[in-house]
């Protein structure tokens, strides 16, 4: 994390390598940001994250096509499948369903996938970092949750 190195040069941050850590660091200040931008409606946040899923789907399909291709990394290949299948479904539901089903739905299908290829292969990658069981957990309870929250608000379930 270095945060001594950070404060005193912000810079010199750039050269030193990350670990999962920082990623999920980076995971939670983010979202605290657009949940910040979301409620002060300085920012379209539903836009935002659509359009950060189609680009996260597309550069980590083709991060995990350069591994299995020209690194020769097997671990790769469940990984460039379950984003070939979450990018087919979200070009082909972008127009049906609404915008709070698609990206929760994407999300929810993200961290399954996960979940599946940590029982099939000893480790599963996303841009390098190691991904923790935990943090897929935790990452589908937050996307179920708000899903139905979402639905309920929507009155698509009905209460008793």
């Amino acid at each position: 994390m270095n945060f001594p190195v950070f404060i005193s040069d912000p810079l010199a941050i750039l050269a030193y390598p990350a670990d999962s850590s920082a990623f999920y660091l980076a995971v939670l200040f983010s979202s605290l940001l657009l949940f910040y931008k979301s409620k002060r409606g300085q920012m379209n946040v539903l836009l935002f994250i659509q359009s950060f899923i189609f680009v996260f789907l597309i550069a980590s399909f083709l991060y995990e096509f350069m591994e299995f291709a020209w690194y020769d990394n097997p671990f790769s290949f469940g990984y460039m499948i379950l984003l070939a299948i979450l990018l087919i479904l979200f070009l082909t539901a972008q127009g049906r369903l609404g915008s709070h089903t698609l990206i929760s739905a994407l999300l929810i299908g993200w961290s399954l996938g996960i979940y599946i290829l940590m029982t099939i292969q000893p480790f599963v990658t996303v841009f390098g970092y190691m991904v923790t069981p935990w943090f897929v957990g935790l990452f589908f309870a937050v996307n179920f949750t708000h899903l139905i929250l979402n639905q309920r608000k929507s009155g698509y379930i009905e209460r008793n």
